[in-house]
């Protein structure tokens, strides 16, 4: 809880626009793989995917689209995915809306699909974009957008956010 009350306070700062908390942002020089698999013409496939925890608000602070369903929900462990239109391709769905209510397979769980978010790039602008699995969790970092206008305020949101977190965390 003290994750999110930190964030809250954040929040609250002047010309703070949006956070969350999260492991990586999308693209990122580290990966998180794991083999998932899935049903299709009545075979088990398997395929590599790549995870990306966050909380509800990841996908708005990085500007990624939901092409169907909705968001992933707060919850204490992974049970629910929105998946990219690279790995709803892969499974076949010829329409982001069409994975909606289907399951992926993950350490012998199935897990529904809730949405499926528009691409992005999980290494690098150079890479191919891969399948990738967003579920809820807290993360252990915090991502912070500043509103257009306010970025001669960085310094100041930096101070105020040293701050909160030496209340927070003495």
């Amino acid at each position: 809880a003290s994750k999110e009350i930190f964030k809250s306070e954040i929040d609250q700062i002047a010309g703070v626009e949006k956070s969350s908390l999260f492991d990586n942002p999308p693209a990122h020089n580290g990966w998180s793989t794991t083999i998932m698999s899935y049903e299709q013409d009545g075979q088990m496939v398997e395929i590599d995917v790549h995870q990306k925890p966050g909380d509800t608000s990841y996908l708005g602070l990085f500007d990624i689209p939901l092409l169907a369903g909705r968001n992933v929900r707060a919850h204490d462990s992974i049970d629910e995915y929105v998946i990219n239109e690279t790995l709803a391709r892969s499974m076949g769905f010829d329409e982001p809306s069409d994975a909606v209510g289907n399951t992926i397979e993950n350490s012998d769980e199935q897990i529904p699909i809730v949405g499926v978010a528009k691409d992005f790039h999980v290494l690098n602008l150079h890479e191919a974009i891969k399948p990738v699995a967003l579920s809820y969790h807290r993360g252990g970092g915090l991502g912070v957008k500043v509103g257009a206008g306010h970025w001669e305020m960085v310094d100041k949101l930096v101070d105020q956010a040293k701050i909160i977190w030496a209340n927070q965390w003495p």
